[in-house]
């Protein structure tokens, strides 16, 4: 004895709904449940956006205060931002401009060259550290200094208290 399973048929009272039924022309592509039928469609749901092609009434330069590094103040454009990026020749992170490429193509003997008189400067700025702490202790409180008073000059100071860097 053979048992055969009959085609579904849909619109058949004894039969139950699923699956559901795709469009009469069958095409392969994207489908999606119209909300309004709850039916299944052929295509992309519709936008619930209606507004295409319309910007806003203004476009905004103003940006919340940021400490510019290059020229030291604080800076609320962005046009200004990218004016300064140009005069002090900083590159900061949202600059217009293309980083230069961190090390010249060349030669593998120039480029094992570099690392190794990298490698030398390193191990010789370790042994000044090693040889005399307190003078260099000496250089970097010094250094902090005179950020400390650059940051008071360029009006930080208020925020930087805020944040606990005084």
């Amino acid at each position: 004895m053979k048992i055969k399973s009959k085609i579904f048929e849909y619109g058949n009272e004894k039969e139950s709904s699923w699956p559901p039924k795709y469009p009469a022309k069958r095409t392969r592509g994207v489908f999606h449940v119209d909300q309004d039928t709850k039916e299944l469609t052929p295509g992309y749901p519709k936008s619930k956006n209606k507004k295409y092609g319309v910007a806003p009434m203004a476009i905004f330069d103003s940006m919340p205060p940021t400490y510019h590094e290059g020229a030291c103040r604080l800076v609320e454009s962005r046009a200004e931002w990218e004016r300064l990026d140009r005069e002090t020749g900083s590159l900061t992170f949202g600059s217009m401009d293309e980083p230069r490429r961190y090390a010249a193509e060349g030669s593998k003997k120039e480029q094992k060259a570099i690392k190794q008189d990298r490698r030398r400067a390193a191990e010789e700025a370790l042994k000044m550290v090693r040889a005399n702490p307190k003078e260099i202790n000496q250089k970097w409180n010094k250094h902090a200094e005179k950020q400390k008073d650059l940051a008071k000059k360029s009006g930080l100071e208020p925020m930087l208290k805020e944040k606990g860097i005084l």
